[in-house]
């Protein structure tokens, strides 16, 4: 059976909806037992969905038909889909994306782990100082959200977004909405925009494995712009977890990947070329 990997972008591109996270402060009064009034600070939190606007180019479009084509093919067990938690915290910051129940149209995907989960501990340890990805998190870790801030810099908030969205559990629904939360918060208070790929460089850049630099190579990563490397970075852990795992296909629609990464192992393709590989079979 084909087993494919499916990158961030095919998810956006999937959804059939867009969830909107917005939030707002107002003042307010707290009463305590005791009959004591102080004031607070009150965040409200509201979502939004949002039907998605099909103003795409002919080519985008047959991608995206494409895509409901092989959700129907893998409901029907010819084709498996996967994804990793790496991408999974990328679709945190994406407002066009479906919830993970309904995700790519339904279709069972399972989630894999990356080279850097599987050289870590299995076991989460509360001592350990080292963080995600190089260790599991449990689904009942507390998530921090609800703390109050003060003025707080872009890097300071670049600090506690990175630390919340690491030590996110994998497949963890409610502490993903929790994260949301917290994305729309600073949004609103600070105008600041959350992106998984740069929380994530300062860590990718220390990797030394010498498949994942080769993987950088062919993307050619030295020829984009500090602004732009990181997602280069992240899209070179996607194929390295795809390599590893031992995926037949990357379905994406990233033109660089498309154009560079060359594998005989592991083809990148479109989804209208991923739904062609599928029919022959």
């Amino acid at each position: 059976m084909i087993n494919v990997f499916v990158d961030t972008m095919c998810f956006q591109y999937a959804a059939s909806v867009k969830v909107i996270n917005s939030t707002r402060c107002e003042k307010g009064v707290v009463c305590s037992s005791s009959g004591e009034k102080n004031d607070t600070e009150i965040i409200i939190t509201e979502i939004n969905i949002l039907e998605k606007k099909a103003n795409f180019e002919l080519g985008i479009s047959r991608d995206i038909e494409a895509i409901n084509s092989i959700a129907t093919n893998a409901k029907l067990g010819s084709v498996s889909l996967c994804y990793s938690h790496e991408v999974n915290l990328e679709l945190l910051c994406q407002p066009a994306v479906d919830l993970a129940v309904g995700r790519l149209h339904g279709a069972p995907i399972k989630i894999i782990h990356s080279p850097l989960l599987k050289r870590a501990k299995k076991n989460f340890d509360s001592n350990d100082s080292e963080i995600y990805p190089l260790k599991i998190y449990p689904r009942n870790i507390v998530n921090n959200s609800r703390r109050e801030f003060g003025h707080l810099s872009e890097d300071e908030i670049d600090k506690i977004m990175r630390d919340e969205i690491f030590k996110t559990p994998i497949n963890s629904f409610r502490y993903g909405l929790e994260i949301k939360r917290l994305i729309s918060f600073f949004k609103n208070k600070y105008n600041y925009c959350a992106n998984t790929p740069k929380l994530f460089y300062p860590l990718l850049k220390k990797i030394k494995y010498a498949r994942y630099r080769e993987i950088l190579n062919l993307l050619n990563v030295n020829g984009f712009s500090e602004k732009n490397k990181p997602n280069t970075y992240m899209d070179a852990l996607h194929l390295w977890t795809a390599e590893c795992d031992g995926c037949n296909i990357f379905m994406t629609l990233d033109k660089n990947i498309i154009t560079r990464y060359k594998n005989p192992s592991l083809k990148v393709l479109k989804p209208r070329d991923v739904l062609k590989e599928i029919e022959r079979k």
